[in-house]
């Protein structure tokens, strides 16, 4: 039986009941198709949208009502679409349906989520098809810049699937099922001014023009859902022997750049159809965005901030991106693994189709790249903070630090498995894997299965590294050589500090020789091993290139010496990491001209003119108060004064702005046990004025005191001589070295 329903969405005064705390029930409701109109109003900061979704009951129970979820789930605080009015069209007679907004904790890692219960007058029963069409305004804040039409030059259309912008089914992932609803087809039609350009996640099948509108009608390559975004672009074309590339930027420099590399490009596209399964179609599509946010997959394409694009360096992030088309489009995932499923997938994918196309050099530079931002960045630096995040979603690890080590610690697992099996093996099993899965949802536990099929002694180590947070720590604790009659035996013995099994490259020198190995030494004990030698063997070095899982906090220095940091493109954040790793070596002018050369890029990034706003942005205060230290221990004084009285306001705000808070604790500078007071102290050290916080008082009462004293600062405070000596008498308590 066939019913429609139509649903109107507003965001003006809402006429519906929210409900608290009520559980979230599964059901299975499969949404198959979206047929998709859009208006956007770049004047108005709207978007007009109709939406057709083509649902079917897949489950074994007559359902009287349905969950619908509207920019809820994913946290998209600048827009809102809200549900009006519903109503419900069944045959030839109409009638409003009654509905409620519920908030409820949606499984064990979405919290206090919001979502649409809408009650049906009739039961929809197993195997019943039901249509519902959907009017609702998305809708940005009032400041000028926020989704959905983001301001900037140009002004931009960015709809990211993530976002939610779609009306879905919500189905709560029931283990061992795979959520089909998330992979439906989908029809796109888009009227937006004529001076811009469109780009969908899909094939393009029309585009016309009339009355300074342009309409394009679009349809999806892949199941998913789509992105979308439009800007006045600059836009190229390329041709390649398999494939077209389209390059649409928001800047010059960045399209004559990405033009430059296309060559590469399309080398890294044909790498991936070779490794894993077909593409479909042979145009991609690469738009250069507007919209700060470093990058995002879409199918058949990738989409990266045109402030990333500087160098030749920043063709990572391009084959990051691109990878997505495969691992996250075409093999979608579900489950607590998915991140891995994705982001580990693409980054290690990006990681060797630059190793076969640039050369291993390059390569390893991207490998310890990696290595610094899951290793360095929460080590080095951020000591005193929760370091070591698993790969799979678990409810006490922070949701961040696991996406996070996705990225990075994800690629590292994938490249000790492709060491130990052998590159031709694992490039067979990938390859099986990416056809077998093809337009198919997977779980983690489908990888590993995979995984374990070619290779049973993997088991271990996929399970040490996605679901642990410990890491091999492996060095020679002991090395005797014999001259024998025939040359010399050396005994070695391998320590393995760590709690896992650690697998390492190993590079045995002699006088003239350097030989390559490889060592397996469990957790918490010792291996020995005998080597026959011709010549005496001088040194056995554990990781040599510094690209692998082995922890060795004492080669810090030796690691960055090793790195050259331009890879790490406009990260800067990472770069701050190199500028403490100097400091904590005792070389504070290196320290200081590292951070310098990160401030010089932020600013280029951000198009800031100036240190008059310093306070506002969530990074600069930090990396100001952090640099003065380095000034201080470089004994140049007067600098330290400059860049602390630019960090005081910054000081002030992170006692309630916990964004800034969490970035001025990454910076190794603060105490994580006691950070206002640390703070506090600060403070008053260099001012000689009482900035204490009395106990128990409310997050209101602290923002007064803040407010107060920021006020003494502006009007007063900055005029008078900071206090170099007291605070100079403070710091030897801490930051310690």
């Amino acid at each position: 039986m066939l019913r429609y329903l139509f649903l109107v969405v507003t965001v003006i005064s809402l006429h519906f009941q929210i409900n608290h705390g009520q559980p979230l029930q599964e059901f299975p409701i499969t949404a198959y198709d979206y047929q998709i109109k859009l208006v956007p109003d770049f004047s108005g900061n709207t978007v007009e949208s109709f939406v057709t979704v083509h649902c079917f009951n897949d489950s074994a129970i007559s359902l009287e009502f349905l969950h619908f979820a509207l920019l809820t789930i994913t946290d998209v605080r600048e827009m809102n679409a809200d549900i009006h009015e519903v109503i419900i069209e069944e045959e030839l007679k109409s009638y409003p349906a009654e509905f409620e907004r519920i908030t409820s904790d949606i499984g064990q890692y979405y919290k206090n989520c919001s979502y649409y219960r809408i009650y049906l007058e009739n039961p929809l029963n197993p195997g019943d098809t039901i249509m519902l069409n959907f009017h609702y305004t998305l809708k940005g804040k009032e400041q000028d810049e926020c989704l959905p039409l983001k301001r900037g030059l140009p002004d931009e259309l960015y709809l990211l699937s993530d976002f939610q912008w779609l009306p879905q089914p919500l189905v709560a992932w029931i283990p061992g099922q795979s959520p089909d609803d998330y992979k439906p087809t989908w029809n796109l039609a888009i009227q937006y001014p004529a001076s811009y350009t469109a780009i969908a996640g899909g094939q393009l099948l029309s585009r016309t023009v009339s009355n300074g509108i342009k309409t394009d009608v679009w349809k999806s390559l892949l199941n998913g859902f789509p992105e979308i975004f439009c800007a006045e672009y600059l836009t190229k074309v390329e041709k390649g022997n398999q494939f077209d590339l389209e390059i649409y930027s928001a800047g010059k420099k960045s399209l004559d750049l990405i033009d430059s590399l296309s060559a590469r490009i399309f080398d890294i596209i044909e790498y991936y159809s070779h490794h894993y399964c077909s593409p479909e179609g042979n145009i991609f599509r690469i738009v250069l965005s507007a919209t700060p946010g470093g990058g995002h997959g879409i199918a058949m394409g990738a989409l990266v901030d045109y402030r990333m694009i500087s160098s030749i360096y920043n063709i990572e992030t391009v084959a990051h991106e691109l990878a997505h088309t495969w691992w996250g489009e075409k093999i979608s995932s579900y489950g607590p693994g998915t991140k891995f499923l994705r982001e580990a997938m693409a980054s290690f994918s990006a990681a060797a189709s630059i190793e076969q196309i640039f050369g291993q050099s390059f390569a390893d530079n991207i490998w310890r790249s990696y290595k610094i931002r899951f290793l360095y960045d929460y080590y080095l630096s951020a000591n005193h903070m929760q370091a070591q995040f698993p790969l799979i979603l678990l409810p006490e690890y922070n949701h961040r630090g696991v996406l996070q080590a996705n990225y990075t610690k994800g690629p590292l697992v994938l490249k000790t498995i492709r060491d130990l099996m052998g590159p031709g093996k694992f490039d067979l099993m990938m390859k099986s894997f990416s056809t077998e899965f093809e337009n198919k949802n997977v779980a983690i536990s489908d990888f590993m299965d995979h995984v374990v099929s070619y290779d049973g002694t993997m088991e271990e180590l996929l399970r040490n590294y996605l679901w642990g947070v410990d890491l091999p720590i492996c060095h020679v604790a002991n090395l005797t050589t014999t001259e024998t009659a025939d040359g010399f035996e050396t005994r070695v013995t391998y320590k393995n500090d760590g709690t896992i099994n650690g697998y390492c490259s190993l590079q045995i020198q002699s006088h003239d020789q350097i030989r390559p190995d490889w060592i397996s030494v469990p957790g918490k004990s010792d291996t020995a091993i005998i080597y026959i030698t011709d010549q005496k063997i001088t040194n056995f070095l554990i990781d040599p290139d510094l690209t692998q899982l082995n922890h060795a906090p004492e080669r810090a220095a030796e690691f960055w010496m090793k790195f050259d940091d331009e890879y790490l493109g406009v990260r800067w954040w990472y770069r701050y990491n190199k500028s403490y790793a100097f400091y904590l070596d005792g070389k504070p002018e290196m320290a200081i001209d590292n951070l310098s050369d990160c401030f010089t890029r932020y600013f280029q990034y951000t198009n800031l003119s100036s240190w008059e706003n310093a306070s506002d942005d969530i990074f600069l205060g930090a990396y100001l108060y952090a640099r003065a230290i380095f000034y201080l221990e470089a004994h140049q004084n007067e600098k330290a004064r400059d860049d602390l009285k630019m960090a005081i306001p910054y000081l002030m705000e992170s006692f309630t702005d916990r964004i800034k808070k969490r970035v001025i604790l990454l910076t190794g500078m603060i105490n994580k046990d006691d950070p206002n007071n640390h703070i506090s102290a600060i403070l008053s050290s260099l001012t000689g004025k009482d900035f204490s916080l009395p106990d128990g008082i409310s997050e209101e009462e602290t923002k007064s005191y803040t407010e107060e004293w920021k006020s003494w600062w502006n009007e007063e405070g900055q005029k008078g001589n900071l206090n170099i000596e007291a605070y100079s008498g403070l710091l030897h308590n801490y930051p310690a070295k």
